[in-house]
């Protein structure tokens, strides 16, 4: 805090509270508390950064200040003065790692007071009679206006000002918004963007301004094409109404918050795309799309990139990019210059991302695939259903939430309102027909598995169903086993390829699969989603999905440019069994959701928990789990973890990661010189798979950490700031064409690319295309815009036209910032990694090194590869009951209707293909699948397969349901839910035929028990035998 007179005598002041005194510094001389009431009453003025919320109460409280003391703060005159994004204490002096200085900030916050006041009184007479008006009641500005002598009288001055940009604006709105007329005002006057905190504080501002837009004129601009039209949908509620793409886009930037249905290849992402960029081209918000796959992010932000350069900027966080890659968006995000932000919900864990949420107003938080909340945020993905407590508990505010999916039942839907409801987010709703008339759906018979591939091949031996995608969602290794196969069998006929999330070089397969490289995709479900390719002749699905939803997410991927496309689903009547197992397999019963929670109990020390997945296992004894891969014990915590939290017995904060170290090496040291610990995590290491070694290596936490000082000390593992990376062929003609396109520019105010790239001075240039070399024109020109060395703006994207200004030093500018970037590749040339130290002094305060290194990924210089460093993923966690317990009622009110639910899915997934392979007969499954996504899944049971009923408590289609030759009695024992039963049964009664059945019905169907948790007792070793014998067939 600082204290200011008109004389402009500063002292400052730092305020020092403990539990044993309390102490006032001015000038590091100490002042008893009467002392300081008496300079109170002085007519200082109490100067400070966010002082009225924030340092006046407490000194209010504690330090006898009066509360008409007069303040200035700084923190709201910057809102109205200055260009920035976040208005926060430049704090230059922790630039060294100091920690905050109280005396620096005041320092600080007195030269930014002289700074606000220079531009305040260049201001206009009319500008600075307008802030008066406006501001002169308000506590954050009255103390200014008194400070430099204006009083705020002149109403007719300050309304004409007003009119003047803004001439729709009512007498009666300025009056009852004078701040948020205020910051329009001098937004528009400065030309600044709204800064995100003003947003923040200000939000009525949006609706003040409340300027109508022609959607499909700004959409035709941003996309360049004057032809383009909206698309509309049939309604999947009234058969006489249209879902359009212009009415969601409206919706969005209208304000409301939005859940559209659309079918596959829709158009879902340019109706969150439009809003995005027209929300930061007026106010300069961020927007967030929280994405469900990494491939699909890659895809969105090159689309997104590729799409829309020149107006905006998206760009990811995620474990597909190189730090220094992470680092640079962290950097544009923050700054402004990125608009669209990528992430998956795992992302909202972490520090980092929720630093950025802090620094910049989000406008809208977009679910991209939002039925994934619902049918993977429940057991597959539990941190979808983290979305909402983020927004609740870490954000200040609440931002407009934008829901997008092509596939969601009525208990999707349902579900997806209530998550939000319950933050007081309601929907402005589009909820189109999925359905896709281009599409043949259709369903073959098959035997065998034999039979199963010659189907396959005989389909895709015929040119015109390629290009094809096979799905196997069952198995990673069936992919590469059918990819091998149909590799040998068609040789040179077709490129086919193996796509499952195991696959090291997903991002390019998906790549060189849309650019028609790729014949042929044989894949898991984890291909396809959000993938934009137009023309798949034929998608086959090589066993059945699981359910209706997927079946049409994944069969939409086929015709997406209108023309004819085939869905083939390959069926056998046991197929659907497969499903059931798995999903049993998944099922978190109520015993280890409160085994969990009693392991965190005895974990904790007052009521928080820091702890590691493999500690949580081992506290709860769970020696099953513990066998089990890494990932599958994460995903099972995760989930109970999440159920836990949802019934408010724990709260979760973000995770901690905790790096051991990013470079090894045992070059000069000999085995005998490690413990066998040590030797194990070497071991380890070497492998490459490093980053879960405490979850991995056999030994308790402390131990491995141990270990892990150990190797520090004995110069094994270290950290190292180092960049990896791989050479490509670089000539350097992109820096030659940026000279010739800059002395070009500096002679033309208004560049049209498409002519220039026809200049004999681009000829001599070895392109692919034309089309190639403009993109690389408009990257320049970006890319000059974003450094603010020159303003180039594109004003007509399909003749590639940009105005063009260029601010002062701009050849010099770009010629500097050539040389550097030419001096790190030849500093780096032949060079597989290289220590940043020796990079850092071409880092300015223009061009972070973090630039000019991605520079030369982009221009194809260098690829840029991550290092894998071993990290341990810590939950960090607070018991909110200590002495509570999970209970029955707990697990019935969510978990086992979610389960009950998956497991009706399956089973109608069965009947409606049994119902398509009679589609000649009846023709009844069109109607069928309007009615699955319209109808409660009861009503749709009643009205369609009322026989499925008394099938439901099994994980077993009804073809291959145990115990159709077992007689009345017998049956009743087979299904006996008694926790004990005595029979008594003569010779020749069929005692071992029902208790084979009774056996394989228990394991198979009862979600209590894992076969590994069951014992039987026989009297001889011969029983034994025939019981096992029996049970395998």
């Amino acid at each position: 805090m600082k204290t200011a007179k008109k004389d402009k005598e500063s002292r400052f002041l730092a305020i020092d509270i403990d539990e044993n005194r309390v102490g006032v510094f001015p000038k590091n001389v100490s002042f008893t508390f009467s002392q300081f009431k008496r300079f109170n009453s002085s007519n200082y003025i109490f100067v400070g950064h966010n002082i009225v919320n924030y340092d006046k109460p407490i000194l209010e409280e504690h330090c006898a200040i009066p509360k008409d003391k007069k303040c200035i703060d700084t923190l709201y005159l910057s809102i109205l003065l200055q260009n920035e994004i976040n208005h926060k204490l430049r704090k230059d002096y922790k630039s060294s790692g100091d920690k905050n200085n109280p005396i620096e900030d005041a320092k600080e916050s007195l030269n930014l007071l002289e700074d606000l006041t220079k531009i305040f009184k260049k201001l206009p007479l009319e500008m600075r009679e307008s802030f008066a008006y406006l501001s002169k009641e308000n506590k954050y500005y009255k103390t200014f206006l008194e400070y430099v002598g204006l009083v705020g009288d002149k109403e007719e001055i300050a309304l004409n000002k007003i009119r003047e940009f803004f001439p729709k604006l009512e007498k009666n709105l300025i009056e009852k918004y004078p701040i948020e007329t205020l910051v329009l005002l001098f937004s528009k006057y400065f030309k600044y963007r709204i800064s995100s905190y003003a947003l923040i504080n200000y939000p009525k501002v949006k609706t003040l301004l409340n300027e109508k837009i022609d959607v499909l004129e700004f959409t035709k601009e941003k996309i360049g094409n004057p032809d383009f039209k909206f698309k509309d949908f049939d309604s999947a509620e009234f058969s006489n109404k249209k879902i359009s793409q212009k009415e969601i886009v409206e919706s969005a930037i209208e304000e409301r918050n939005v859940l559209a249905v659309l079918p596959t290849g829709g158009g879902k992402s340019l109706t969150f795309q439009i809003p995005a960029i027209y929300e930061y081209e007026k106010f300069g918000g961020l927007t967030v799309i929280i994405s469900p796959l990494r491939a699909l992010i890659k895809d969105q932000v090159n689309g997104f990139n590729e799409k829309f350069k020149g107006f905006a900027k998206a760009v990811a966080l995620s474990s597909f990019l190189a730090d220094t890659e992470k680092k640079e968006n962290i950097r544009d995000l923050k700054n402004g210059k990125a608009n669209i932000l990528y992430i998956a919900p795992e992302s909202l864990r972490y520090k980092t991302v929720l630093s950025i949420f802090k620094e910049r107003h989000i406008a809208r938080i977009v679910l991209d695939e939002a039925h994934v909340l619902s049918t993977w945020g429940k057991d597959f993905r539990p941190d979808y259903r983290y979305i909402a407590n983020f927004i609740n508990e870490k954000l200040e505010y609440l931002p407009k939430i934008s829901c997008f999916t092509a596939t969601a039942t009525k208990y999707v839907l349902d579900d997806i309102r209530k998550f939000f409801n319950e933050i007081g987010v309601y929907f402005h709703e589009h909820i189109a027909l999925n359905t896709r008339e281009n599409i043949k759906y259709s369903v073959l018979d098959i035997k065998n598995d034999k039979a199963r591939y010659s189907t396959t091949k005989e389909i895709l031996e015929q040119k015109e169903n390629v290009p094809a995608i096979v799905y196997i969602t069952q198995s990673r290794k069936k992919c590469d086993e059918v990819a091998g196969e149909l590799q040998k069998d068609f040789g040179d006929k077709y490129k086919i390829e193996s796509f499952h999330s195991k696959v090291a070089n997903r991002e390019q397969l998906s790549e060189d699969f849309v650019e028609d490289k790729i014949d042929i995709i044989v894949s898991t479900s984890a291909f396809g989603m959000g993938v934009d390719k137009p023309n798949v002749k034929t998608v086959i699905h090589y066993k059945p999905s699981s359910n209706i939803e997927d079946y049409l997410q994944e069969s939409g991927r086929g015709g997406r440019d209108g023309k004819n496309a085939n869905s083939i689903v390959l069926y056998r009547y046991d197929d659907l069994n497969f499903h059931f197992d798995r999903l049993k397999n998944s099922i978190d019963t109520p015993e280890e959701i409160r085994n969990i929670y009693e392991a965190l109990k005895r974990l904790s020390y007052r009521n928080r928990v820091i702890t590691s997945t493999k500690e949580i296992i081992k506290e709860a004894n769970w020696d099953e789990l513990s066998q089990q891969d890494f990932e599958i014990q994460e995903l099972k915590i995760g989930n109970i973890l999440a159920e836990l939290e949802r019934v408010k017995l724990i709260v979760r904060d973000t995770n901690i990661m905790k790096m051991l170290g990013n470079s090894f090496t045992t070059a000069s040291i000999s085995k005998n010189d490690f413990s066998k610990l040590e030797n194990s995590i070497l071991k380890y290491l070497q492998k490459g798979k490093i980053e879960n070694i405490y979850e991995e290596i056999d030994g308790t936490e402390k131990e491995i950490d141990f270990a892990l000082e150990n190797l520090h000390k004995k110069g094994v593992l270290d950290f190292e700031r180092s960049i990896n990376f791989e050479f490509k062929n670089f000539n350097g003609e992109y820096f030659e064409v940026e000279k010739i396109i800059s002395e070009h520019a500096l002679q033309n105010s208004t560049l049209k690319l498409k002519e220039l790239s026809n200049s004999s001075k681009l000829q001599n240039f070895k392109f692919h295309t034309k089309k190639q070399l403009i993109g690389i024109l408009e990257s320049i020109l970006v890319d000059w815009n974003n450094n603010k060395i020159a303003k180039s703006i594109r004003v007509d994207k399909s003749s590639s036209t940009w105005n063009f200004k260029a601010e002062n030093n701009f050849l010099e500018s770009v010629l500097n910032k050539i040389e550097t970037a030419q001096k790190i590749y030849s500093q780096i040339e032949n060079e597989k990694k290289i220590d940043v130290k020796s990079l850092e002094k071409y880092s300015s305060e223009k061009y972070s090194l973090e630039y000019f290194l991605l520079l030369l990924q982009n221009i194809g210089a260098i690829k840029l590869k991550d290092k894998i460093s071993p990290f341990s993923k810590q939950y960090k966690l607070e018991l909110l009951d200590k002495h509570g317990d999970y209970t029955k009622e707990n697990y019935q009110e969510e978990k086992e209707v979610y389960y009950d639910y998956r497991k009706k899915r399956v089973h109608i997934m069965n009947e409606y293909l049994q119902n398509l392979l009679d589609e000649q007969k009846n023709g009844k499954t069109q109607k069928l699948l309007l009615e699955y996504f319209k109808l409660d899944i009861s009503d749709f049971i009643s009205r369609y397969f009322p026989y499925l009923k008394e099938m439901f408590e099994n994980f077993q289609t009804k073809d291959t349901q145990f115990g159709k030759d077992l007689s009345d009695e017998q049956r009743r024992v087979m299904t006996s839910k008694a926790n004990s039963i005595m029979i008594l049964a003569g010779p020749g009664s069929g005692k071992t035929h029902t208790l084979v059945h009774k056996i394989a019905h228990t394991i198979k169907n009862d979600s209590s028990i894992k076969p590994e948790q069951f014992l039987m007792l026989t009297h001889t070793r011969t029983a034994v035998n025939e019981f096992r014998n029996r049970l395998f067939k």
